[in-house]
């Protein structure tokens, strides 16, 4: 009875908040993010508190509300909204077990930035790519500083891997899609997605030489992807720009890593 209040209620409240977002809009929207919150809750509490469904049972009706209020959040065109809902998608690994195994936790995350990857197709919301980027790092950190342990290494830094192709992808169809010009928000978006990637790998990654190979291996594939663009889709002047940011990102990372490979001062200098 409990939990159905709560559902009940959850509904009821982001029914009101539908009703009202004509007029108040505002208001409104901060109704269905409280609706939202209460269906989360009562998913939860259906799972832990009171053992009504299991995991796999709290876990999709979790996505089932993220979902929903992502759903919402681009058709009212609503930022703070998409924040909610987005929110408690990420809070869900941590208050169900999905962080004991990597392979639940990382397809879980791809499955998430995949729908990030989507919103930003349709919608120009910087601010709510960079919020996911940090909420993906400190989920992997709460990974690495949690059950992670060596054997788990290649398959965390795979998984690690495919979430920056990810974010990667999410700048580009930004700069083809909506002629973005990286002033601002935009451009700390693009220059912290490798700056991410790298500090968070390198908290698995240790020793000179693999910290060299590391930096090395993001600069080679920006210059690559710089020369592929100039390449292959020199009509779209604008995308040169896209490719001069490339070479840019690419350069401090190809020094550092030469200045870690190699010992004495003259090449580091160099």
């Amino acid at each position: 009875m409990r939990i159905g209040l709560g559902a009940v209620l959850g509904i009821i409240i982001i029914g009101l908040g539908h009703f009202l977002r004509a007029k108040y809009a505002n208001y409104a929207h901060t109704l269905i993010g409280a609706g939202l919150g209460i269906l989360y809750l009562t998913s939860y509490a259906a799972h832990s508190f009171y053992g009504l469904v299991g995991v796999g049972a709290a876990f999709v009706l979790l996505c089932i509300v993220t979902a929903g209020g992502v759903a919402l959040a681009l058709s009212y065109n609503s930022k703070a909204l998409v924040g909610y809902a987005f929110l408690g998608a990420y809070i869900i690994p941590l208050i169900l077990p999905l962080s004991s195994s990597v392979h639940s936790l990382f397809i879980y995350l791809f499955i998430l930035n995949v729908g990030v990857l989507l919103t930003a197709r349709f919608k120009i919301w910087p601010e709510f790519t960079v919020a996911s980027l940090c909420g993906a790092s400190l989920l992997f950190l709460h990974w690495v500083f949690g059950p992670y342990n060596d054997s788990l290494l290649i398959a965390t830094i795979s998984y690690g891997t495919l979430l920056f192709f990810i974010y990667f992808i999410t700048s580009l169809l930004n700069f083809v899609y909506r002629d973005r010009d990286y002033k601002g928000i935009d451009g700390i978006l693009l220059y912290g997605i490798p700056t991410a990637y790298f500090i968070l790998m390198l908290t698995i990654v240790h020793g000179r030489d693999d910290v060299a190979l590391l930096a090395a291996a993001i600069g080679v594939f920006y210059i690559i992807l710089s020369f592929v663009i100039r390449a292959g889709w020199s009509q779209l002047g604008e995308l040169r720009r896209f490719s001069n940011a490339m070479l840019c990102i690419a350069s401090p990372f190809i020094a550092g890593a030469t200045a870690l490979h190699f010992e004495g001062s003259t090449i580091t200098i160099v």
